[in-house]
């Protein structure tokens, strides 16, 4: 869904769309992003610890109208969330897309 709405963005509503991608699963892990992003640029987090910083680098230097990104937060505040069964539900794969145009 998130690759879809960066395609459509990028490509149909002609937006500036970064993509942080902390574990590849929106736009793929090679060197050549998963073409169902479309023109939505995509920037690799190696580390979850070095995802603020990126997202900052994503801001700074290509000042999108849209950004996608997964696992949003950091892990000191996984860790006070509580039960790992409830940490899983809340981390999962959740997703954060902004819009700002």
């Amino acid at each position: 869904m998130l690759r879809e709405a960066a395609r459509v963005l990028a490509d149909e509503l002609d937006k500036r769309v970064v993509v942080v991608d902390t574990s590849n699963e929106i736009a793929g892990d090679g060197d050549i992003p998963h073409p169902g992003i479309g023109r939505a640029r995509r920037m690799q987090v190696r580390t979850p610890q070095q995802q603020h910083a990126v997202m900052i680098e994503a801001v700074e230097n290509h000042m999108p109208q849209s950004s996608s990104s997964t696992r949003s937060g950091r892990s000191s505040k996984r860790q006070r969330r509580g039960p790992s069964r409830a940490r899983r539900a809340a981390d999962g794969t959740a997703t954060a897309t902004t819009s700002t145009t």
